[in-house]
């Protein structure tokens, strides 16, 4: 069974795969819909689940958070604004990996009365991205980039002549504001946000497609695969990256 079949096996809906929600990406685009895609992978659904104390605390909290891009401890407000993501947004990847986690993912979905309108999985960033759809997008549009990685994604795509509108800087909670301020400033001048950021990127990609009307597709790690796609061949390339934060964070300490 793979994990879309897992999806709807744990959910008790169809859920979508990858060529449909390019379809569905597509559409938006050419009638000028808004449209947000964000993903509930292990740790918002941790948070979402008020179980983050159970996992992160101390030290291991202290340095672990800037990462994820959340304050420590998370806010009431934080917490909100996801919650506000997920009731809002159009395509949601939902986590079918690791039966304590989906479990609280389908038990607060459930609690909430939440539905959205589609389903998928929760690594839908990883299908798009090995399917090359995330290139075609930029080849085809006017695309922004949202994350820590923007610029050295921007300067690895140019070498592939595939040229985005501009670059962002995302790299907490407290950021999303001035950055959303900045992109309703120059909407003019795109039509799609990739956004990758952890949970601040989940929350500004609900809220660009609601307030903004722009289709915004939180894409996570795949921000790291766009700036070092040598890395994001290698199998423990997430624990990679994470390091590679770890190491700025240390260097700008020093």
């Amino acid at each position: 069974m793979n994990r879309f079949e897992r999806l709807e096996a744990i959910y008790q809906r169809k859920g979508i795969w990858p060529e449909k929600v390019m379809e569905i990406i597509d559409h938006a685009i050419e009638n000028n819909h808004p449209l947000s895609l964000i993903r509930l992978g292990d740790v918002p659904v941790t948070f979402l689940a008020n179980r983050w104390h159970e996992r992160w605390r101390g030290a291991r909290a202290k340095k672990i958070f800037p990462f994820m891009g959340i304050p420590y401890p998370p806010p009431a407000a934080l917490m909100k604004d996801m919650h506000t993501a997920l009731v809002t947004a159009d395509i949601v990847g939902l986590r079918t990996e690791g039966k304590g986690t989906y479990n609280k993912c389908r038990d607060y979905l459930k609690e909430h009365h939440i539905k959205p309108p589609y389903i998928t999985n929760a690594f839908i960033n990883d299908d798009l991205y090995k399917r090359g759809y995330f290139h075609e997008l930029i080849k085809k549009n006017k695309v922004v980039l949202v994350g820590r990685e923007a610029i050295n994604a921007a300067k690895r795509l140019k070498k592939r002549r595939l040229i985005v509108s501009n670059t962002y800087n995302l790299e907490s909670w407290e950021d999303i504001e001035p950055v959303f301020s900045e992109l309703n400033q120059s909407k003019g001048s795109w039509d799609i946000a990739l956004v990758g950021a952890g949970v601040p990127g989940l929350i500004l990609s609900s809220r660009l497609a609601r307030e903004q009307n722009k289709v915004a597709l939180e894409i996570g790690h795949v921000m790291d695969g766009l700036a070092y796609p040598e890395i994001w061949k290698q199998k423990d390339k997430r624990r990679i990256f994470r390091d590679q934060f770890y190491d700025k964070q240390k260097g700008a300490e020093e």
